[in-house]
């Protein structure tokens, strides 16, 4: 994916950085939210890359981060039901 990322189109970029972070959401902290903020930062209109950073911030034990980026994700699409689950999870 890294090597995928230096030559992919600007639209494909925000789906790669989401793909790195589901594909090791047990490893390195860091890198998850390099990745995801970058996914962010790519399309700041996206609930599940904000879902996602919740869900990093909750299995490294951030709780209040997860709670405040999954109230994020339900601000944006309010009929997700996935969202408020992850948020009942934390």
């Amino acid at each position: 994916y890294i090597k995928a990322e230096e030559n992919c189109d600007e639209e494909m970029k925000g789906f790669i950085y989401q793909e790195i972070v589901q594909i090791n959401i047990n490893e390195n902290f860091e890198l998850h939210l390099k990745y995801i903020n970058k996914a962010i930062e790519h399309d700041n209109s996206n609930p599940y890359f904000y879902s996602y950073k919740g869900q990093i911030y909750s299995k490294f034990g951030y709780y209040d981060e997860a709670i405040k980026f999954q109230l994020k994700a339900i601000e944006l699409q309010k009929s997700e039901s996935v969202f408020y689950k992850r948020l009942g999870d934390i």
